[in-house]
């Protein structure tokens, strides 16, 4: 068995999470995707043990709102929401009940650094990808066509005002410590929503 406590903070995953589970959603589906010293994943209802015909991967069909809380990261234990890819998902909405736990594993002050650069990497370019699709989405909404070098061009802009107040983002102090002790998984931070974490059960993760 492992036990897990589900977060205030994230009342939408929480809320989802309750009701599948109340629902009995989750009896008899598979961890599919285990991974070492990265995380295990489940909620696919085409690995449940008697496969439900009737419901589709939910990673596409049916997703929730992301929720992203600076509070909570990827500690090893972590109860996050598993999604879509950036390119086909630039909101990062997460799969309505696929979800992985965080095994990681322990990193050192340069591991640390080195992940804050590509977290900042990451958050700027999917702010882009996200600038692009509003951009594509108005100009549709109005009538208005243009190319693909004119929208992204018009996104550019807008980018570049964006990144006159944009503060790069460091890992918290406490955080830190926990990923140098514990570990976790810390590039997923800020793309992927952590709605709870393990209180009991880290031996069955391992």
């Amino acid at each position: 068995d492992i036990k897990i406590k589900l977060y205030d903070g994230t009342p939408l995953h929480r809320d989802n999470f309750i009701k599948l589970v109340n629902s009995s959603f989750y009896d008899g589906i598979s961890f599919h995707r285990i991974i070492k010293n990265f995380m295990i994943q489940a909620g696919d209802p085409a690995f449940k043990s008697v496969p439900a015909i009737s419901l589709h991967d939910s990673i596409k069909t049916y997703t929730i709102p992301a929720e992203f809380n600076r509070q909570f990261f990827h500690k090893k234990g972590a109860l996050a929401a598993a999604r879509q890819g950036n390119d086909v998902n630039p909101d990062m909405r997460s799969s309505g009940t696929q979800f992985y736990i965080v095994q990681g594993s322990k990193l050192t002050e340069n591991d640390l650094n080195l992940t804050e650069q590509r977290i900042n990497s990451n958050m700027k370019q999917n702010h882009f990808n996200s600038l692009i699709k509003q951009t594509s989405d108005s100009l549709k909404k109005s009538g208005i066509t243009m190319t693909d070098a004119e929208i992204q061009e018009i996104a550019t802009v807008k980018m570049f005002e964006y990144l006159t107040s944009y503060k790069e983002y460091q890992i918290p102090e406490d955080q830190r410590d926990v990923y140098k002790t514990a570990g976790g998984t810390p590039r997923l931070d800020g793309s992927y929503t952590v709605f709870g974490e393990v209180i009991d059960g880290f031996d069955i993760i391992d």
